[in-house]
């Protein structure tokens, strides 16, 4: 297929694949209560009682390390462990190395039923190719939108992490808005938490003019700003700290391999700088 040539998989690529963006392949399915999937337009609540919900397998790109999977997982245990609100993940075990990385689809809340979404990048028609928003729009925008100082302060959270976890890939395309049945607007949960080195070295959205050494002043300085206190800034910062402590533990659960080496020695790096 990736050389042009028509194949018999080209219908259910399409079927699974949806309308699904983003750098790596993935697949759209419904996990049944019985642990079996059904595949694009499958997802509906079939006669059998096994009812399934809806999730997305991500699977690896080729310029991803071999276990993109257990990577991607460590990093949403560890963002759930610094009370930052995200879908339900696992890992799918594979034939043959690691597993796959999945979650539950948050747009999804039951069958047939779907949340409206839009990206960040999408409500201030900014580009996600280059950097175009800081994490100051993304607090701005994120209190016009949703008008809750608790997403706010979410939002903040998020950006504490991606720091100091080095998740430089943090475009405007990986943060979030969902609708809900009244026209209220939420931040969504987050997505797409892994360690990454940016475009040259540097986070898409920057912190207060620094996209590459940030440090403790920088994100204290644009909390003050955005209206959160110095104890809540403090308090969200020892939350990420103490999760990303436990990085050794979620490397070896999942199985973390060819990573293993350079991801410790980035969230070393990162809390150095940090100070």
């Amino acid at each position: 297929m990736l050389l042009g040539e028509e194949t018999e998989l080209e219908a259910l690529l399409a079927r699974l694949g949806g309308g699904s963006g983003g750098a790596r392949p993935k697949v759209h399915v419904a996990i049944g209560v019985d642990g079996s999937l059904r595949a694009g337009d499958e997802l509906a609540v079939g006669g059998d009682g096994n009812a399934g919900e809806e999730w997305i397998v991500k699977f690896a790109a080729t310029n991803d390390p071999a276990d993109i999977g257990p990577l991607e997982e460590a990093y949403a245990r560890m963002a759930r462990a610094a009370h930052i609100d995200m879908a339900e993940t696992k890992l799918i075990p594979s034939a043959s190395g690691p597993g796959h990385f999945a979650t539950k689809r948050f747009d999804r809340p039951a069958p047939g039923k779907r949340l409206h979404m839009v990206s960040l990048g999408g409500a201030l028609e900014a580009s996600p190719h280059m950097p175009s928003v800081d994490y100051d729009g993304f607090l701005k925008a994120t209190l016009a939108i949703t008008h809750s100082m608790a997403d706010v302060e979410q939002a903040f959270r998020r950006m504490v992490f991606n720091v100091l976890s080095r998740n430089r890939d943090d475009h405007v395309r990986q943060h979030a808005y969902l609708m809900d049945d009244r026209g209220n607007w939420r931040l969504a949960p987050a997505f797409d938490l892994t360690f990454s080195n940016g475009p040259g070295g540097e986070h898409y959205m920057a912190v207060q003019g620094e996209g590459r050494t940030i440090t403790r002043e920088h994100v204290e300085k644009l909390g003050k700003g955005h209206g959160i206190s110095a104890k809540r800034v403090a308090a969200v910062i020892d939350d990420v700290r103490s999760a990303l402590a436990d990085w050794p533990m979620h490397a070896r659960e999942t199985g973390i391999g060819v990573s293993l080496t350079t991801v410790s020695e980035g969230l070393d790096s990162v809390t150095r700088q940090f100070g």
